[in-house]
């Protein structure tokens, strides 16, 4: 019975040190893992910056796209009436050439009639 109890606690000691061996190795992988998160944290803050600046840029060229967006329907009214006043007049140019080429044909006929 003296040795069953002597091999039990050699077992229990046993078990121990692997479980301890067990905890260092878990410990390490930790402080390996921790070590990786800290990193991948500070990295994620050096870019807070650039990105709030980023997201302030985006927000400004909204609001500068936005007024240019109103400021085009505005002028598309105003730019399809000077198109009707300017196709109006073109409209009355070609009647006032087309006039001229008739009053000159007519005084050419007229002219070699004369002569």
């Amino acid at each position: 019975m003296a040795v069953d109890r002597g091999s039990n606690e050699k077992d229990r000691i046993t078990d121990v040190f692997w479980l301890v061996e067990k905890i260092k190795v878990q410990l390490s992988e930790f402080a390996e893992l921790r070590g990786r998160i800290r990193a991948n944290i500070e990295s994620m803050v050096d870019l807070v910056p650039s990105l709030e600046e980023e997201k302030r840029s985006l927000q400004n060229a909204l609001v500068d796209e936005r007024e240019k967006i109103v400021q085009m329907e505005d002028l598309i009214p105003k730019l399809e009436s000077q198109r009707k006043d300017l196709r109006d007049e073109v409209k009355r140019k070609q009647e006032r050439l087309s006039r001229i080429d008739n009053q000159l044909r007519l005084l050419s006929r007229a002219k070699t009639r004369k002569a």
